[in-house]
C-alpha cells in the first residue's frame, strides 16, 4: 500500500491518501475527490494529479518547495516551474512512486481541477502586471489597490479573454417599471436632467441607486454598500460602491469619479476577480456605468463575457422609460436566470 500525502491548488492543508500501490491515478483521483468534496469541480475526472519534486511538509504542516514556504492558497502550477509532471490517468502509481521510496514529510501528488487552471493562468498573468510600485504589503504579499490600476496595466490580459455577447434580459412587473420611471422624474425635478457633458458623478449616483434599488427589490436580492473586496491568490484589494447579493450571487458595481469609462472597466473586472477569488466562486458579475453608458460583465473561469448598452434621454430630458428598461431587465436576468 501507498500512503501518499496530497495538496490542492488553492488549498493549504495537505491530506492523506492510502492507495494500492499497483492502482492507476484515476483510482487516485477517486480517493482524492472522496477527501474534497467542495472542490469547484463536480467530477473525479475533472481533477489533474502532479508529481512536484522537491514539495516537503514542514512539522507545522507548512508546504516548503525545496525549502521555501509556499502560500497553496495563493499558489499556482506555474510556480512549481520544471519540478512538476502531469500524472496521466491511464497510468500506475508503480510508476510514479516506488513504495520503499515514499519517505515520510514528502508531499507526493499536488492537485489541481481543470476548472481552476483558466482562475490560476489569469492570476498569474493578472498579477505579472499590476504596478508593484502602488503595491502595499497584506499579511506578508504584495497587493495592489484596484484604484491604482489602470486599464492600460491589464488591458492585454483582460483582452484575450473578453468574448462580446449580447446579454438575456427578464421582465420585471409593468408596475414596478411605472414606479421606477416616476421616481427617475422626481429627481430630475429635484437635481436637474442628466447632461451628458456636465453631470457630476454625485449627481449620477442618484440616479443610478434607484435603477438598483428597484430591481434587486423585483428579484428578493440585497445591496450593500461600501464592500470591501480583497482577493487571495489574485493581489488586488479595494472598496466596491454597491454589490448586488442574491443567493450565492453576486454583482459587483463600478461608477466612474470622472466618468472615465476604461478605468471604471479595470476597476469592475479587477473586483470581479478578487470576489471570484476570496468566495471561491467560478461566476461572478459585474457592472460599469456612469448612468447614460452600461457595461455588464460576466466573468467565469475560462472566458469573460462583456455587453454593452446605453440609457437614451429623451426630447423631455428625462431618461427614457424603454431604454431603462432594457438596462433594468438585464440586472434582473443576472439575479435570476444567468445563476441557473
Amino acid at each position: 500500500m501507498l500512503h501518499l500525502r496530497c495538496v490542492v491548488v488553492g488549498k493549504g492543508h495537505p491530506f492523506s491518501v492510502t492507495i494500492a500501490s499497483n492502482a492507476s491515478v484515476r483510482e487516485l483521483k477517486t480517493k482524492v475527490f472522496g477527501e474534497n468534496l467542495h472542490m469547484t469541480t463536480s467530477v473525479a475526472d475533472d481533477l489533474q494529479l502532479y508529481r512536484v519534486d522537491g514539495l516537503e511538509e514542514g512539522d507545522d504542516g507548512q508546504v516548503l518547495h525545496h525549502g521555501n514556504f509556499v502560500d497553496m492558497t495563493r499558489a499556482s502550477l506555474s510556480g512549481f516551474g520544471d519540478d512538476k509532471t502531469n500524472m496521466p490517468a491511464t497510468s500506475y502509481l508503480s510508476r510514479w512512486f516506488n513504495t520503499a521510496e515514499v519517505a515520510a514529510g514528502q508531499i507526493h501528488v499536488v492537485v489541481s481541477s481543470v476548472d481552476d487552471m483558466g482562475d490560476q493562468t489569469r492570476w498569474t498573468e493578472l498579477n505579472d502586471v499590476l504596478p508593484r510600485r502602488k503595491a502595499l504589503q497584506h499579511r506578508g504579499v504584495d497587493s495592489a489597490a484596484i484604484s491604482d490600476v489602470s486599464w492600460s496595466d491589464v488591458r492585454a490580459v483582460f483582452d484575450k479573454y473578453t468574448i462580446k455577447q449580447e446579454f438575456p434580459r427578464q421582465a420585471i412587473p409593468a408596475q414596478a417599471m411605472d414606479a421606477l420611471d416616476t421616481y427617475l422624474k422626481m429627481i430630475a425635478m429635484s437635481f436637474g436632467p442628466i447632461d451628458a457633458s456636465s453631470s457630476d458623478a454625485t449627481t449620477r449616483k442618484y440616479f443610478i441607486t434607484p435603477i438598483f434599488l428597484h430591481v434587486a427589490s423585483a428579484a428578493g436580492a440585497n445591496m450593500v454598500l461600501d464592500e470591501e473586496v480583497r482577493g487571495m491568490r489574485v493581489r488586488v484589494h479595494g472598496r466596491l460602491d454597491f454589490v448586488l447579493v442574491r443567493g450565492v450571487t453576486r454583482i459587483c458595481l463600478v461608477q466612474p469619479t470622472d466618468g472615465d469609462m476604461t478605468q471604471a472597466m479595470a476597476d469592475v473586472l479587477l473586483a470581479c476577480e478578487a470576489v471570484a477569488d476570496a468566495e471561491d466562486s467560478a461566476v461572478v458579475y459585474g457592472i460599469a456605468t456612469d448612468c447614460l453608458s452600461w457595461v455588464f460583465v460576466k466573468r467565469e473561469r475560462s472566458h469573460i463575457l462583456t455587453a454593452e448598452m446605453s440609457v437614451q434621454v429623451g426630447d423631455d430630458r428625462h431618461l427614457t422609460p424603454e431604454s431603462v428598461q432594457r438596462v433594468a431587465e438585464t440586472i434582473h436576468a443576472m439575479l435570476m436566470v444567468m445563476n441557473k
